[in-house]
């Protein structure tokens, strides 16, 4: 109908580094791609250590989920520090992207915006 304006779709995002499932020395740099038809304004991305639960805030392991900005938009990265690499074990990340129209991305695909890494030293 005139007048009406449909409802802006939210964008998508993919990680595509590291694989999901795979099994790495270091977290050191994430990446990936970010798709919207108003263009992406960012990427986000939070970090998940399963062995608490806490999530990484950019400089320690918070309770509660927290999102780090990337660098880039269409195509994003997350270079993080050593002080994210404490430890080894299993860590669930997720990409979320913003488009230019504020809208953020509403739904994770498991293996696309939503991976599982581990981190096992001397590999």
């Amino acid at each position: 109908a005139e007048g009406l304006e449909t409802a802006p779709s939210p964008p998508t995002s993919a990680i595509t580094f590291p694989a999901n499932n795979t099994v790495l020395p270091s977290l050191a740099t994430l990446s990936g791609t970010a798709a919207d038809t108003d263009g992406v304004l960012q990427v986000e991305v939070s970090i998940q250590r399963m062995a608490d639960g806490k999530y990484w805030n950019g400089s320690v392991y918070q309770a509660g989920q927290a999102f780090v900005l990337a660098s880039g938009s269409n195509t994003w990265s997350l270079s993080s520090p050593s002080s994210i690499h404490s430890g080894t074990g299993t860590f669930t990340i997720v990409s979320r992207a913003k488009d230019n129209a504020n809208t953020f991305q509403n739904s994770f695909v498991l293996a696309q915006s939503s991976i599982t890494v581990t981190r096992r030293l001397g590999r």
